[in-house]
């Protein structure tokens, strides 16, 4: 928002807003969960009002990506895998329970981390980390819920 005010530290704000998430995660203030696609959101943003710089975590596309694969354990078969196992256990009626939840919560976060990697894969050059966001980004209308809009 201070990006489009024309905020003229809003690119610091960036970056400091992304080790906050970090910071969280590591010291148990917020769950990976909570902030898995607030972290991506961000530096999709800031691609998008700042442009690209290599080597920066928030504006480097293929270090964001590569955080990303880190966080989702760098396959999407196990991915698939998760979201079956959810949908099995939701239709065996479990429902009310603890685990299916929290389940439900990652994959929630998961699908707009990924709606957001769909964001930065397009300041990505053409070549192999763009090719394997591309399949990342093919996941996202397999997971229930996130943000209606094109792509």
């Amino acid at each position: 928002m201070s990006a489009e005010m024309g905020a003229v530290d809003a690119e610091q704000w960036a970056g400091l807003l992304v080790r906050a998430l970090d910071e969280a995660t590591r010291n148990g203030s917020l769950s990976r969960e909570e902030t898995l696609h607030r972290r991506m959101i961000a530096c999709a943003a800031a691609l998008q009002y700042f442009g690209v710089r290599k080597g920066d975590q928030v504006r480097d596309p293929e270090m964001v990506f590569t955080w990303l694969l880190g966080e989702l354990g760098n396959s999407p078969d196990r991915l698939l895998a998760e979201l079956r196992d959810l949908a099995s256990t939701s239709s065996r009626g479990s429902e009310g329970s603890g685990s299916l939840h929290r389940a439900i919560r990652r994959l929630a976060s998961v699908r707009m981390a990924l709606e957001a990697l769909c964001d930065v894969r397009s300041h990505m050059a053409d070549g192999p980390k763009r090719s394997e966001a591309d399949k990342w980004c093919a996941l996202v209308p397999l997971i229930p819920g996130g943000r209606m809009r094109d792509r």
